[in-house]
């Protein structure tokens, strides 16, 4: 790897501390080949390329299309999350820690692409725009409210007393939130 921006070489710093050192070798090496006969220095999307994925994609797509404002795609993705048994309490987990880093960007003083950047563990290339665009689309105030949903929907999952499914419960303040965020 002769060239690489100074974005790539960020993220590559920022995946340097999220990875442990095999995992880190098996990417850099991934990237070196991806890039090879490339002239082209290397950017933040090849890093993306070329990066572990996660485990927790069909996730992120549905906290995407939340925050989004997408209503439509809620449920089919919903149910293809459900069929692979994560549990109602997992997606809840998952949405509050998306939306608490929306929420740490969008309230950050030196403004949210300062905030994106500030994030642990870092957030790299593509993924990182769209949640600073979802950030500066929501704002502080929004996301706030958008907490109290989940933490309000986490206490019922975890009452005894829910009568309600779960998965229900959790779809709907999924959809309460999207709707939440097409307010402008």
């Amino acid at each position: 790897l002769a060239q690489v921006s100074r974005d790539a070489m960020t993220d590559l710093t920022g995946l340097s501390r999220e990875l442990g050192p095999g995992d880190f070798r098996q990417t850099i090496e991934k990237l070196a080949l991806y890039k090879h006969g490339d002239a082209i220095e290397v950017g933040s999307a090849d890093v993306a390329a070329c990066a572990p994925q996660s485990t927790e994609a069909a996730l992120d797509d549905l906290l995407n299309v939340v925050a989004e404002a997408k209503m439509g795609e809620i449920h089919p993705i919903m149910t293809k999350l459900k069929a692979q048994g994560v549990q109602p309490v997992g997606l809840i987990i998952g949405a509050t820690r998306h939306f608490k880093a929306l929420y740490a960007a969008a309230s950050d003083p030196a403004g949210a692409s300062q905030g994106i950047a500030r994030l642990r563990p870092p957030i790299f290339g593509p993924r990182r725009d769209r949640m600073l665009k979802q950030a500066q689309g929501w704002g502080a105030v929004k996301l706030e409210q958008a907490l109290s949903y989940l933490i309000e929907t986490d206490l019922q999952l975890r009452s005894a007393g829910q009568t309600a499914p779960q998965m229900a419960l959790v779809e709907r303040t999924l959809i309460r939130l999207a709707g939440l965020a097409g307010k402008r």
